[in-house]
């Protein structure tokens, strides 16, 4: 057993699960959204709606504001990617902008000081 006498291990042993697994997707409003928790262990593989961001634009989208992007694309859910590097998320296409859906906990200002995408 990887945990020892942990009184919380024991009481969560007597639940009977009804789901296991990861959610991947859940509907929001007229639109199908990927869950972050799937974009950031799968999204690197995606081939289509995926937008590198720079710096700026991730500074502007974290301060609540939208980016324009020329995407020949359908309005939706776009994988947000940093420098082809770093996988942060998603932003909301519509009509040639987009809106931060990055998760706040997650996410600060503070976590992209210094970042550099030319590494």
């Amino acid at each position: 057993m990887i945990f020892k006498n942990v009184p919380h291990i024991r009481l969560a042993s007597r639940l009977k699960l009804s789901k296991m697994g990861m959610r991947v997707f859940h509907r929001v409003s007229s639109f199908v959204k990927p869950t972050t928790r799937m974009i950031q262990h799968f999204g690197q593989d995606a081939t289509k709606a995926r937008l590198g961001i720079n710096e700026e634009q991730l500074l502007k989208l974290l301060a609540g504001d939208s980016i324009p992007v020329d995407l020949d694309i359908d309005d939706g859910y776009v994988i947000l990617d940093l420098g082809k590097r770093w996988i942060l998320g998603l932003g909301l296409l519509i009509n040639g902008r987009v809106r931060s859906q990055l998760p706040r906990k997650e996410l600060r200002k503070s976590m992209v000081r210094g970042l550099s995408i030319d590494n």
